[in-house]
């Protein structure tokens, strides 16, 4: 669990151009990086989390290609 929550913070933690490039407002989009929350401007309490959204059913293998390359040991 510890080294999950780890690899986990070095995702989030990345640069912002790295997370750019998995970031998509796209549902469609079957690997991504999105903030959940309503519009910042209408919300008295300020709630919103940010996700990191991939496949892995039915086939690891096949799935983890899609996975972001950075960091490494993510995959």
């Amino acid at each position: 669990m510890n080294d999950t929550m780890s690899v986990f913070n070095e995702v989030f933690e990345m640069p912002a151009e790295d997370l750019a490039d998995i970031y998509s407002e796209d549902p469609n989009r079957s690997c991504r990086l999105f903030t959940s929350g309503s519009p910042y401007a209408n919300e008295d309490v300020h709630y919103w989390r940010d996700f990191l959204r991939h496949p892995c059913h039915p086939d690891l293998d096949a799935c983890i290609q899609q996975w972001p390359e950075k960091p490494t040991r993510y995959r």
